[in-house]
């Protein structure tokens, strides 16, 4: 990997656990970059963009996580949600975010079961809210928004597949009331 053999590194590591393990306890910063250079450098870019969120844990530096999640292959996002999830499992707000946004913005099954069994929800009430309303979370959904403000808030500044989910969620369980 370091020495620029893409095709070389790729035999020996198919799944980037190896150099995704030595990314994660190597506590050399100028390593950490050379690896991520490196990285962007031979096309493995969505990698890169997973370490890089992963790595700094913030909210910030998981949106270009988020946004490009949809581009992975179906090996970068089992990495993603992999890392992220133990990340948010450590206690990690941020990611615990993230693994929530994974659901929210994209409908990613895996983060929604993560989620839901680690009993993770969003910190920022309007996403939280709209979580708990996706989720069935009927009881903390009605505690938290009894009024549904908050969730009609959601409804109106999400994108238009998200008001799909919504509006379907919302005929297929009878919760019309919002």
């Amino acid at each position: 990997f370091l020495f620029n053999k893409p095709t070389r590194f790729l035999e020996l590591d198919p799944d980037f656990q190896i150099i995704t393990e030595a990314a994660f306890s190597s506590e050399n910063q100028s390593i950490i970059s050379h690896i991520l250079q490196i990285a962007h450098k031979n096309g493995f870019k969505h990698w890169a963009i997973i370490m890089e969120s992963i790595l700094s844990a913030t909210p910030q530096s998981y949106l270009p996580l988020l946004a490009a999640f949809p581009r992975f292959s179906a090996l970068d996002q089992e990495i993603a949600i992999q890392y992220l999830s133990q990340k948010a499992i450590d206690g990690s707000i941020p990611s615990r975010d993230a693994l929530c946004e994974l659901f929210l913005q994209h409908d990613d099954q895996r983060a929604r079961d993560l989620a839901l069994a680690n009993s993770f929800s969003p910190q920022d009430l309007t996403h939280r809210a709209l979580f708990y309303f996706l989720t069935e979370q009927w009881l903390d959904y009605e505690r938290l928004d009894f009024s549904h403000t908050l969730l009609n808030a959601a409804y109106e500044s999400a994108p238009q597949s998200l008001r799909r989910r919504l509006l379907s969620q919302s005929r297929y369980t009878g919760q019309i009331a919002w």
